[in-house]
Parts: C-alpha cells; structure tokens; sequence
C-alpha cells in the first residue's frame, strides 16, 4: 500500500514487457524450449514486494501455459514440459 501505481508498474513492468515483447518477436518462430528466472517471492512473496511477487507469478504461469499458448515447442524429456522457470536461492547474508 505504501508504493504508488507508477512505482509498482516500474518493477512489474520490467519482466512482464519483456516476455510479451519476446514473445510477440518470436511469433511464428518454431520455440525449442524457454526458461525464465524467477524468485522464491513469486511463490511466497515477501513483505513490500508484491509487484516483484506478482511478476515472478507471471513469469512462472507464462512458462506453464506454452503447452497451451505454443503448442509448436516441444515438451522436455525428463519433465513432459516445454518449459522451466529456475527460483533462485535466497541471498548469503552479508559478511559482518
């Protein structure tokens, strides 16, 4: 509640424009497969981070939704999917 619309659209933005636009340059170009980068906060969110939750969240149903959205790409054989999103690991504290 304490970030406006703008400053939300400036995080969420980042990563949703930038699958769409691929996306949409990839338009009838046969996709092998695709991977995203996400974050454990697209899962659980963290507190203030609802906008870089939110984009994650996208980037993951995104990923999941290919079967669907590009039938074309084809589906790995250890998962049956076409695609993965990789959570990376909270960050090391930092040294005292």
């Amino acid at each position: 509640p304490d970030k406006s619309p703008e400053e939300y659209d400036l995080v969420f933005d980042v990563k949703a424009d930038g699958w769409f636009n691929l996306m949409s340059a990839l338009a009838g170009v046969p996709l092998g497969a695709a991977v995203v980068f996400s974050s454990i906060a697209g899962r659980f969110g963290n507190g203030g981070q609802g906008d870089y939750s939110a984009a994650n969240d996208l980037l993951c149903k995104a990923i999941s939704g290919l079967r669907r959205t590009r039938p074309e790409t084809l589906a790995s054989p250890s998962t049956g999917r076409p695609g993965a999103a990789s959570a990376w690991p909270p960050a090391a504290p930092s040294p005292s």
